[in-house]
């Protein structure tokens, strides 16, 4: 999960993943620390409260990261019009213009190039990373609004057709885990992941259809 902390503080103890080796959990935190802890049902309950505050509070921040991306976005094609506008400003001052012919042309021009593009790597960096934060934060929104869904196919049996459509990595990891929908996993899953599973379940639902057989795949 990625950090939505809104201060120092917060950010000291945001979780950012949780893997599970063997016997201890590593709890990995926004600032890098790393915390080893053992494999109980008592230290699941707790991260699994503690990421799905985190999940509410990403949740609580989507308009305002929208917003961000959005000024973002409108910033980087005017930053890539105002840099090079300010070194044409600064080529037609008469000092500069004799240094540009007592040097070689292009080795200037190349100059220019290049801080133009040093220029806007910090905007376009900005932009990606508000970009995933608002990708991952709309996935959470979804979670939360569809997990009467969600949380009914943690019994397998109940809905065989859940997986459906979904990516390789992500039926690998449900039929592997033993709580799969669980927030401690919500980085194994996509958005359109999840919308599927809620769609094969509504369809389930809908159909109501029995099975005494595990569902065998249609060979075309």
């Amino acid at each position: 999960m990625k950090c939505y902390a809104k201060n120092k503080d917060e950010k000291q103890v945001w979780v950012k993943k949780v893997f599970q080796h063997g016997d201890q959990y590593e709890i990995i935190f926004a600032d890098g620390t790393r915390f080893f802890a053992d494999v109980n049902e008592e230290n699941f309950d707790k991260l699994m409260e503690e990421l799905e505050i985190q999940a509410d509070k990403a949740v609580e921040a989507l308009p305002r990261l929208v917003a961000k991306k959005t000024l973002t976005g409108i910033m980087i094609p005017t930053v890539f019009t105002a840099i090079p506008a300010a070194c044409f400003g600064v080529a037609t001052i008469p000092a500069v213009q004799d240094l540009v012919y007592s040097q070689e042309p292009m080795k200037v021009l190349i100059g220019i190039g290049a801080i133009t593009v040093l220029g806007t790597i910090p905007v376009c960096a900005k932009f990606i990373k508000e970009k995933g934060m608002v990708k991952e934060a709309r996935k959470l929104k979804y979670r939360f609004e569809n997990r009467e869904y969600l949380d009914e196919i943690e019994d397998k049996a109940d809905y065989p057709n859940a997986l459906v459509g979904l990516s390789s990595r992500a039926k690998r990891h449900f039929e592997t885990q033993e709580n799969p929908m669980s927030i401690f996993y919500i980085d194994e899953y996509s958005e359109e992941d999840l919308r599927k599973i809620v769609s094969n379940v509504r369809r389930e639902e809908h159909l109501g259809l029995s099975y005494d057989e595990p569902v065998q795949k249609v060979k075309k």
